[in-house]
């Protein structure tokens, strides 16, 4: 912590801690405390009885600021999806004139989640915010989509107060910088700018609570406590417009040549034994002595009379399996012969 010669003051009965009490000095007196660099000007002014035993190091029950700032970044991201789902009007009951200088936006809202979607062109030129109704279970989320840097006078915010504030967040996803300048009025509400370096410059407050990468308060105003307790749900979430990959180019393919495929060789046909010419009546051969006459064969082209009968077996037998054959089977079909399960 670094002190410049102002003055922090811790009201409504809350404490100060600082981490690192490198230089610092803490002092109690009465229903009072402080907490002042050893050298130089400056303070934490606590309005109660704090003990000086409390005011350096890290408790028990300490923040781990990494993984919550991890989280609020992750919800600011979060936010930046929903869609709007509010309709803000003039004074006339007409539609905004966002091309005008200044605008003034009234909005009436419902009880539940109620979201605001603005520009950072469109935040610049508002004037004055007015609450035409804020139900006592409406919650206001305003999400600036597209801020990155500069500075933003805070408009007047008109029909509500502290009372309504802790109801309200003002999210800046994407800012990297934010300055609240001089001549802004109160904002109502608390600001998340989870990756941003926030600055106040301005003379009037914020009610509620600053979440920033870091922050810096020169002005001459106050934060007041009014922590968000809003309640954000049910809310309609902006789905992405799908991006179309390029098609690649489909590249000429060859046509391939005719390869022309190897011809069998023909066969050369056998020349066909023309019979012999058989005698009616064949001579039998002359017996020889102690052997028995051997038949003679007879030469000529088979018939079918000579062919074999085809067995009645060999026609109906199943295709070969593992199972034993049955005797005397009837013909089956090979679907048939199959074992259950086969």
């Amino acid at each position: 912590m670094r002190f410049n010669g102002g003055t922090v003051t811790v009201n409504n009965g809350q404490y100060a801690r600082v981490l690192d009490s490198t230089g610092l000095k803490g002092t109690k007196n009465g229903a009072t405390a402080s907490i002042a660099p050893m050298s130089g000007t400056g303070s934490i002014a606590i309005n109660t009885g704090q003990a000086t035993t409390t005011m350096f190091g890290a408790p028990t029950n300490a923040v781990n600021f990494p993984s919550a700032f991890a989280t609020l970044r992750a919800e600011a991201d979060t936010y930046a999806t929903y869609a709007n789902d509010i309709t803000v009007r003039n004074a006339s009951a007409g539609a905004l004139d966002w091309n005008a200088a200044t605008v003034d936006p009234y909005l009436t809202l419902s009880g539940g989640t109620n979201v605001w979607r603005l520009t950072s062109d469109q935040l610049r030129r508002i004037r004055t915010i007015t609450l035409r109704s804020m139900p006592s279970d409406a919650t206001l989320l305003v999400v600036v989509t597209d801020w990155t840097t500069g500075s933003w006078k805070v408009p007047d915010f008109s029909g509500i107060g502290i009372n309504q504030a802790d109801r309200i967040l003002i999210a800046f996803p994407t800012a990297t910088s934010l300055t609240l300048a001089a001549d802004s009025a109160t904002v109502e509400g608390s600001i998340l700018a989870p990756r941003a370096a926030v600055s106040l410059l301005n003379r009037s407050d914020v009610e509620g609570q600053v979440i920033a990468a870091s922050f810096s308060h020169t002005g001459g105003g106050e934060i007041h406590n009014a922590p968000f307790d809003g309640d954000i749900r049910c809310v309609t979430v902006i789905k992405p417009t799908p991006t179309p990959s390029p098609m690649p180019t489909p590249s000429a393919t060859p046509t391939p040549s005719a390869t022309p495929s190897p011809s069998r060789p023909r066969r050369r046909a056998r020349p066909r034994r023309r019979p012999a010419a058989q005698s009616p009546h064949p001579a039998s051969p002359r017996p020889i002595r102690g052997r028995p006459p051997t038949p003679r064969l007879t030469r000529g082209p088979p018939t079918m009379s000579r062919l074999p009968p085809p067995s009645r077996a060999a026609k109906c037998s199943p295709p070969a399996t593992r199972w034993p054959r049955r005797r005397r089977a009837s013909p089956v079909s090979p679907a048939a012969s199959r074992a259950p399960g086969r």
